[in-house]
């Protein structure tokens, strides 16, 4: 019995996701035309930020909690998700190769960003509160350069069918609707894997990192459906540089977090970010599905690994 309510939590979990990135994104592309700001500004910033959420929340919630590990590792393996699992099922669903140059910049932020993450941890072995505010002061200096510049990538496309009104319902109950399916899905997910044995550890850098993901992984899929490949990839980019600069900030501001065992997990997230750079430097052509393939397949085996690592302990 315990088994089926929590498969039957996992499955409305997955539905109310589902539903609620398809009206999300249906919202966001309305928003941005009525604002007259570029797909991918609303998609870094709106849905990036929006989705984060349930990121940010599971972050801060693990630290005043004082499981280091669970919030270190939810940063981290959020991070990967968001490419080994989400980009490449946005790589592998997208209809067309599309010009993703507008998110060029945002990428390297993105790179930038974790990149300063990773040195802080690795240099110090935790991100105290000095480092969190130094992350933070990056995010509003990221956040200035994307609302300057994002008058310029807008496209006019008509007269826009939504009212402000329905606009706004559709962004906000599409960002609630993203945080109770993730909600219910992580719940049911994780009393399965406790169920089977999984370890803490592997719990919360995995199902606990991908149950938090998800949001960004229906919006991902709902975006690729309608074509808008650039929404997808802001998503996803600014995910990530929500999850550096402000989760963990954040949740330095309530506790150190020790690096503690991370430094696989560190590599594999910046490996993932500079293999995604094929799609913004354009010096090596690659198919978006071979890419995907590739993504997809590096997050198995890293996920599989891991399992296999907790087995045997």
């Amino acid at each position: 019995m315990e088994f089926l309510i929590a498969a039957a939590t996992t499955l409305a979990g997955l539905f109310v996701l589902a539903y609620s990135g398809d009206k999300l994104v249906e919202g966001a592309s309305a928003l941005a035309q009525r604002l007259k700001v570029s797909d991918v500004f609303i998609g870094i910033v709106i849905i990036g930020f929006g989705t984060s959420l349930p990121e940010v929340m599971a972050t801060v919630s693990a630290a005043w909690m004082g499981k280091n590990e669970m919030a270190l590792g939810n940063v981290i393996g959020s991070n990967i998700a968001n490419v080994g699992l989400i980009l490449a099922a946005a790589l592998l669903l997208a209809k067309s190769r599309e010009n993703l140059k507008g998110n060029k910049r945002d990428y390297f932020t993105m790179l930038a960003a974790m990149a300063l993450f990773t040195i802080l941890l690795l240099i110090f072995e935790k991100l105290s509160l000095f480092s969190g505010i130094l992350l933070l002061v990056f995010l509003a200096f990221y956040l200035f350069l994307s609302l300057k510049s994002s008058k310029k990538g807008f496209e006019d496309e008509g007269d826009i069918s939504l009212s402000m009104g329905v606009t706004l319902l559709l962004v906000l109950g599409g960002l609630i609707g993203l945080a109770l399916g993730a909600n219910f899905l992580i719940n049911g997910a994780t009393s399965i894997a406790r169920m089977f044995g999984v370890s803490e550890r592997v719990i919360g850098i995995t199902l606990v990192a991908l149950g938090t993901s998800l949001p960004e992984l229906a919006a991902a899929v709902a975006a690729a459906r309608k074509g808008n490949l650039g929404l997808t990839v802001g998503n996803i980019l600014g995910s990530n540089v929500f999850n550096v600069l402000a989760a963990a900030s954040a949740s330095a501001v309530f506790m150190p977090l020790h690096l503690d065992g991370f430094h696989l997990d560190l590599t594999v997230m910046m490996l993932f970010a500079l293999v995604t750079s094929l799609l913004f430097t354009g010096r090596i052509k690659i198919s978006y599905s071979i890419l995907g393939l590739t993504l997809l397949g590096g997050y198995a085996v890293y996920t599989l690994y891991l399992i296999m690592m907790t087995q045997g302990q």
